[in-house]
């Protein structure tokens, strides 16, 4: 599974008579192609990266902070972090802007005729696997519920009903998805409060 702001491309090769499969290597993403069952921590990402915990790995933990896309995002990873210590605790890692279903092209390009659905699964904000779990996680701006018109908000039953069909096909997949909102996380208290969710609904002490 791809990690990491910019889109993973892939290149088929073809050696000695047989083809195989290769990620072409961006800046910015990483790739997990390691067992992530039952738990994934950071320790254990980190060892999958060869890196070792301390000083060392200073440099890969900017990086995952670097990947969130959005204020909100970023504010929301560094809080759990904290909250948790997560580089050194056994606590479930928040893996940033995961590629669940991804593909070489853009998605203006495809259309009705491509067997690929132009509203399929690209990218969920964060990830985590703990106790054979895996689960899915989103920080909802005003777009995913709303269009803008005429220098205004306006609700959108359209929008909304888009993260209701992506999150029956997480579900059909086997994901636990978790919704948050930008506007609860720029409050304190509510972010101290699904600080205390995440760790019930994920399973961790």
């Amino acid at each position: 599974m791809p990690f990491g702001r910019p889109k993973p491309d892939f290149a088929i090769q073809i050696e000695q008579g047989s083809q195989s499969f290769k990620f072409e290597w961006k800046n910015g993403i990483g790739i997990i192609d390691f067992n992530v069952y039952p738990n994934l921590t950071y320790q254990k990402l980190a060892q999958n990266f060869k890196l070792n915990s301390g000083n060392t790995d200073g440099n890969f933990r900017k990086a995952l902070v670097a990947m969130n896309q959005t204020e909100s995002e970023r504010e929301f990873f560094l809080k759990y972090a904290k909250s948790f210590n997560m580089a050194n605790q056994n606590v479930p890692v928040l893996i940033p802007q995961a590629w669940i279903q991804w593909h070489s092209q853009l998605k203006r390009n495809l259309n009705h005729k491509s067997y690929l659905n132009i509203d399929d699964i690209y990218r969920v904000d964060f990830v985590a696997f703990w106790n054979n779990k895996t689960f899915a996680i989103f920080i909802d701006d005003i777009s995913h519920y709303a269009v803008h018109q005429q220098g205004k908000w306006l609700a959108s039953e359209e929008e909304y009903s888009k993260n209701l069909q992506q999150d029956r096909k997480l579900i059909k997949q086997g994901w636990n998805v978790i919704r948050l909102s930008n506007w609860e996380t720029r409050k304190q208290e509510l972010l101290n409060q699904i600080m205390i969710d995440l760790q019930e609904i994920i399973g961790f002490s």
